[in-house]
């Protein structure tokens, strides 16, 4: 299954699962997610549960002006 194939990343080690752990809910069990060469994001990865529901995601979770 694509979700869980490493080789759809730039770095060929990380999943779509390694950040949305469908075992967690489908997000990140920690404070923040930790991404290509171990960088440590702002916030955690949002849940993949429902998301065919969302009318729209923004990457930053900002408002749009």
């Amino acid at each position: 299954m694509l979700f869980f194939d490493p080789r759809l990343s730039a770095s060929e080690i990380i999943s779509c699962n390694t950040c949305h752990n469908l075992g967690t809910g489908g997000v990140d069990a920690g404070p923040t997610s930790v991404g290509h060469g171990w960088k440590v994001g702002l916030r955690r990865a949002p849940t993949v549960y429902n998301a065919v529901f969302n009318v729209a995601q923004s990457g930053t979770d900002a408002p749009r002006t």
